[in-house]
């Protein structure tokens, strides 16, 4: 991931955006700092969906994972 996020700061003008999607803590971490260390501002957001499933004559809503989302304008 590093060196991906180092290419994109080369070619991305001042002012340009990027945005990762994260699912484990590492890589958001990892993502993160990576960002900060390139001169980025990161941003982040967490999100999480959940899918209705049959309980009984009812239903229940089965949540997936969390989903890290980091959006970034480089300075």
């Amino acid at each position: 991931m590093t060196e991906i996020l180092a290419a994109v700061a080369e070619r991305l003008k001042p002012g340009g955006r990027v945005v990762l999607n994260c699912i484990t803590l590492e890589n958001f971490f990892r993502g993160w700092e990576t960002l900060r260390d390139l001169q980025f501002e990161p941003e982040a957001t967490s999100v999480q969906l959940a899918h209705s499933r049959p309980l009984g004559r009812l239903h229940s809503l089965d949540p997936e994972n969390p989903i890290f989302i980091l959006r970034a304008r480089k300075r």
